[in-house]
């Protein structure tokens, strides 16, 4: 898992984290050798206004890379 105090951001503020089955550096979540793979956002504590409206909250977006290329 990543912690919000632990996660490396990048100089505006976003943060990107790497799964994969090879260390990736900073940020990086093992899959070992998982052929497929769920991931899950967990909210820990989420303030009133997510509570209010779970539908407000901006998910992080998912890109797939294969072999230096994003897919799309």
């Amino acid at each position: 898992s990543v912690h919000k105090d632990y996660v490396v951001r990048e100089p505006e503020g976003s943060y990107r984290i790497v799964v994969s089955r090879g260390n990736a550096g900073t940020n990086w979540l093992a899959s070992g050798n998982a052929r497929g793979l769920k991931l899950t956002l967990r909210l820990y504590n989420p303030s009133q206004a997510v509570l209010d409206s779970v539908a407000s909250v901006a998910l992080p977006s998912i890109s797939l890379i294969d072999k230096g290329r994003v897919a799309a």
